[in-house]
């Protein structure tokens, strides 16, 4: 069974650079996208397989698979922005440009730059979908990160709410939410305002 792993991508300065929550200090970076993937999958295969093989056999597990799922990123009005090249690319793409709009409000934009940040200091707003998962947010973290999800609501709006990854892991024995809870079910709890772009992309 093939090991299913979250690749942050990010374009910088001509370069493409990656890495996964999963390989704390792991980093990749090539020229291209394409390179960069697939560079990615042998090193991620290669820290991911356990020791335990190389000391009982002096060899590595040649049948450990690893599928990536791919997050680009990239900066817009001052902040970033995370989109998973999944099935709902396009959606999650449209997500991204209400948030672009919302950010051309000044006022909008000094509230939105204002959320919490990642480990690195970051803002990091990622396109959601009502049906992702906490399980899928929290693949994406890793200590002293805290992700903003945004989502479409209605014809022109945008919820934004933020998830630390040390306040509010799914794993607590305090009664946190199961990963399996979807946003739109946060949604429906939360009280968190929605943001009203001065327009929509078509």
């Amino acid at each position: 069974m093939a090991e299913l792993v979250d690749l942050i991508v990010r374009r910088d300065e001509g370069t493409w650079a990656a890495w996964s929550p999963r390989c704390p200090g792991l980093a990749i970076v090539q020229l291209s996208q394409p390179d960069l993937v697939r560079e990615a999958r042998g090193a991620i295969r290669e820290f991911l397989q356990p020791a335990a093989d190389l000391a009982a056999t002096g060899e590595r597990d040649r049948d450990l698979l690893v599928d990536l799922r791919v997050h680009v990123e990239g900066e817009i009005r001052g902040v970033v922005v995370r989109v998973c090249q999944d099935e709902h690319l396009w959606e999650r793409q449209h997500v991204a440009e209400r948030l672009s709009a919302a950010l051309g409000d000044p006022a909008q934009a000094t509230n939105l730059a204002a959320r919490r940040t990642t480990a690195l200091g970051d803002v990091v707003f990622v396109c959601a979908m009502p049906t992702d998962t906490l399980d899928w947010v929290f693949e994406q973290m890793q200590p002293g990160d805290a992700l903003n999800m945004v989502v479409s609501v209605a014809d022109n709006m945008i919820w934004v709410s933020t998830f630390s990854h040390d306040e509010f892991r799914p794993d607590r024995a305090d009664g946190g939410l199961p990963v399996t809870t979807t946003i739109a079910e946060i949604m429906q709890l939360d009280n968190a305002p929605l943001h009203a772009p001065l327009h929509v992309a078509a």
